[in-house]
Order: structure tokens, then sequence, then C-alpha cells
């Protein structure tokens, strides 16, 4: 009784095994493709000019510009 379920957990698990190490290894092939369209964002971010001021420095700019 105890060979039997040892050999069925090792038919069960075997493929669920193989089946794990391909899938592990085709998401990692894959991850650089995933992430272009996020890495391109993030660059556009990086070289942007950032420009910090207060509310009444923004009311101030509104006022201005109509």
């Amino acid at each position: 009784m105890e060979s039997f379920i040892s050999q069925l957990l090792g038919v069960v698990f075997l493929p669920l095994g193989w089946f794990g190490v391909w899938e592990g290894t085709s998401k990692i092939l894959s991850a650089p493709e995933k992430y272009q369209k996020k890495l391109s964002r993030y660059k556009k971010l990086a070289i942007a000019k950032y420009e910090f001021f207060s509310e009444e420095e923004l009311l101030k700019r509104i006022k201005k510009a109509e």
C-alpha cells in the first residue's frame, strides 16, 4: 500500500513539475517584452522637467494667463 501511494504521488507530481519548469522558463523569457511599454513611460518620466510651486503661485499663474 505504501509503495502504491508513493508511485501515485510520483505519477501526479512529475507532470506538474515539468509544467512548472516550462511555464517558469516561458515567463522569464517573455518578461522583457511585457515591460517595454512601462520602460518607455518611465524613461519619459525620468527626463521630464518638474516644477514645484505653492497653490498661491498656481492661482497667480492662472490669473496671469487669462
